[in-house]
């Protein structure tokens, strides 16, 4: 369906987006646990551990078979909290020795303490300051009864499992440094460079369209005056 309201160029259902570091207690975990490179980088001042957003729709990312239907009510938000610096590493390996083959992937989605820590007190926070908006009479739906205003980490945790998953900003899988030089060459093979968002060896704490583009840019300035 396109309207002068629905259409591709509308843009998303909602209005604004917040960042945020992660809390207290999970800054004091991250001093606990990680290396002095990595506590360094995760707690540098101005560091941003999360984003936040609302949208003005109904939004289901849960693995049910079948979708919700018949939302109560006559308005519908969804929240949206999304951890743009984790400590967790996935990994991406061979299938088999057939290039044909779909690599296999592992996500290893909150594995670390760390993020499970900064991501459920961000869940927390978050639905605590919409339940006490005054009016709004905001009540969870979708969940079970044994769920719904059980904000415990081992609710939040079925909560998680049920509906996480990836915003697609996948990187690291050719990191600069380790597979590739700061020319986007891959080491030990001629003629032949990696131009995209799997070179960032660490994750950027922000959205990666603008900073793909930049390497993308630069490697292409690189490229041409190698073979100029």
């Amino acid at each position: 369906m396109e309207t002068d309201q629905v259409h591709w160029l509308a843009g998303l259902p909602y209005d604004w987006m917040s960042f945020a570091p992660a809390d207290a207690k999970t800054q004091e975990l991250a001093k606990q646990v990680l290396s002095s490179a990595d506590r360094s980088r995760y707690l540098a001042e101005g560091k941003m551990q999360l984003e936040n957003f609302i949208v003005y729709t109904a939004v289901d990312t849960s693995t049910r078979k079948k979708p919700l239907e018949g939302w109560p009510g006559k308005r519908v938000i969804s929240l949206m909290h999304v951890l743009v610096d984790s400590v967790s590493r996935g990994t991406l390996t061979l299938r088999s020795s057939d290039p044909a083959d779909a690599p296999v992937l592992d996500p290893r989605l909150l594995a670390s303490p760390i993020d499970r820590s900064a991501m459920y007190e961000n869940v927390r926070e978050t639905a605590h300051a919409i339940q006490a908006v005054e009016g709004l009479n905001a009540v969870e739906f979708g969940v079970d009864d044994f769920l719904r205003d059980n904000w415990s980490d081992e609710a939040i945790d079925v909560r998680a499992n049920r509906s996480g998953g990836s915003c697609f900003h996948y990187s690291g899988t050719c990191a600069m440094g380790e597979v590739v030089d700061t020319e986007c060459r891959v080491y030990q093979v001629e003629r032949l460079r990696v131009v995209d968002s799997g070179v960032f060896p660490l994750p950027l704490a922000a959205h990666y369209q603008a900073p793909t583009y930049g390497v993308a840019e630069q490697a292409a300035d690189m490229i041409l005056s190698s073979v100029a």
